[in-house]
C-alpha cells in the first residue's frame, strides 16, 4: 500500500469539523466524512478549542499565522539587500554555504540583519 502524502486541513474541512461537532457526531464519524483520519481531526479540535469551543474561522486565521511565521526565514536573503550581496559575492567565490554562515556570525555578530543559517542559504 503507498503512503499518501499529508496535506493540511482545507477551510472546507474546518467548516465541517465545526458543523460535525455542532451536531454532535463522534470525531470518527467527523474523520469518516471528511476523509480525514481521527488522530488529524482530534489534534485539529484540540489545538483550536477556546473558551467558546471550536471555531473553523479562529481556527484557519491561526493556521495561516503559523504557516506564515514558517516561511519567514526563507526570504531574508531576499528581504536584505546587503545580506543577499554579500552571499552572492562568497558563493561566486566558491565558499560552502557553512563558511558563509560562520563567516556572518564573526563578522557581523552584532547585526541580526546578517545572520543566516547554511541552510537557508
Amino acid at each position: 500500500m503507498q503512503k499518501q502524502k499529508y496535506k493540511r486541513l482545507r477551510n472546507q474541512e474546518r467548516e465541517s469539523i465545526s458543523r460535525g461537532l455542532a451536531q454532535k457526531k463522534s470525531i470518527r464519524e467527523i474523520a469518516r466524512e471528511i476523509g480525514r483520519s481521527a488522530s488529524t481531526v482530534s489534534r485539529e479540535i484540540k489545538r483550536n478549542s477556546g473558551k467558546s469551543g471550536y471555531r473553523a474561522f479562529s481556527a484557519s486565521r491561526r493556521a495561516r499565522t503559523a504557516a506564515g511565521s514558517r516561511r519567514k526565514g526563507k526570504s531574508k536573503v531576499a528581504r536584505e539587500s546587503n545580506l543577499q550581496q554579500y552571499v552572492m559575492e562568497k558563493l561566486k567565490e566558491e565558499w560552502s554555504p557553512q563558511e558563509i554562515s560562520e563567516r556572518l556570525k564573526k563578522e557581523y555578530s552584532w547585526d541580526m540583519t546578517m545572520q543566516i543559517s547554511h541552510e537557508a542559504i
